[in-house]
């Protein structure tokens, strides 16, 4: 779908949000839009984030506790009580590795649920990965050849295909509070790691064509930490970052932004960055994921956006298609 970010708003509006249940954050995207002859357009959209963290604890034990379930209970009642039961909004709560894992995933689910008053989709790692595919590459021309690495708490989901439709994935279990719970995890060992599993998986470099093309595709980071990323190198640079606007950056200056950081850690300036605690905690972790994944697709050069699967989700038809969904039996459909 084709979406213009700019034109005048035209005929019919229609709110469409998404709630996603991270490992971090439970952030919501919300966005009018307008649809006319000459199709639909975005009007405005709201984002907002709040601090769940529960991704450490399923790290850690495996499962949710009760107190924590409660209180993402509570955090997902604030950011949807607006709009339950509204005939004009359309409302998408989805849930991704975080939940997905949880051996205690249906209790949780079930909580969350009968305190917010809304249902609950739990995304399969197909789910995940194709529809960030779609909101990730909104900025890409139609048929551009593209790999995405969405990197998340508990694992990184990687997509490739042309633009807006992925053809296939990869989920690896690596992800920030992965890195951040395992000792002497370095960049090195988080690059061969994964390298390991895409030379297994077939998965396309970015110094080669898609199969079917003759174009070497946009290697593409999305994810809480690749856009703390990106707004770390534009506040080096003093520029404004703008989240509807891709960042370009090659590996050398990835380095460059993990060297600084390096630094400011070891001498406990973090708290330069304009980020919050929570997400500056996750930094040098997100950073050993990104720069190994930079180097197992051999990216010279790629793009950070801020959209995602949220974007995939609020600009596509509303229907979450077969093999999406983590109760439905994996690898039993295709697309």
């Amino acid at each position: 779908m084709i979406v213009n970010m700019t034109a005048k708003p035209k005929g019919k509006k229609e709110t469409r949000c998404c709630i996603d249940l991270g490992s971090s954050y439970f952030r919501m995207l919300s966005v009018d839009v307008g649809s006319g002859r000459d199709g639909a357009s975005v009007r405005s959209f709201l984002q907002e984030r709040i601090y769940v963290g529960w991704g450490e604890e399923i790290t850690a034990t495996g499962s949710i506790s009760q107190t924590t379930a409660g209180q993402a209970a509570d955090v997902l009642k604030r950011l949807s009580e607006d709009m339950v039961g509204r005939s004009d909004v359309r409302l998408t709560v989805v849930s991704t590795n975080a939940l997905r894992r949880a051996v205690n995933r249906d209790e949780v689910k079930s909580i969350l649920e009968k305190r917010s008053g809304v249902d609950v989709k739990v995304l399969s790692e197909r789910g995940e990965a194709f529809l960030g595919f779609a909101g990730a590459t909104l900025d890409l021309r139609t048929g551009e050849p593209a790999i995405l690495a969405d990197t998340g708490g508990t694992s990184t989901e990687l997509s490739w295909g042309a633009a807006p439709a992925a053809v296939s994935f990869l989920s690896i279990p690596v992800g920030t509070h992965t890195v951040q719970a395992a000792t002497g995890v370095n960049t090195r060992h988080v690059s061969s790691r994964i390298a390991r599993m895409l030379e297994d998986a077939g998965t396309p470099s970015g110094d080669s064509p898609l199969p079917g093309t003759e174009e070497s595709p946009t290697i593409m980071f999305t994810g809480g930490t690749a856009v703390s990323l990106a707004s770390v190198w534009k506040q080096m640079r003093v520029e404004y970052y703008d989240s509807l606007r891709p960042v370009e950056m090659s590996a050398g200056e990835l380095d460059l932004v993990g060297r600084r950081l390096n630094a400011l850690f070891r001498s406990g300036r973090e708290r330069m960055l304009l980020l919050s605690p929570e997400r500056n905690r996750l930094l040098l972790p997100g950073l050993a994921i990104i720069q190994g994944t930079a180097h197992a697709l051999r990216a010279e050069k790629f793009k950070i956006t801020a959209r995602d699967l949220r974007w995939g989700v609020v600009l596509g038809d509303g229907i979450i298609e077969r093999g999406y969904l983590a109760d439905e039996q994996e690898g039993s459909y295709s697309r």
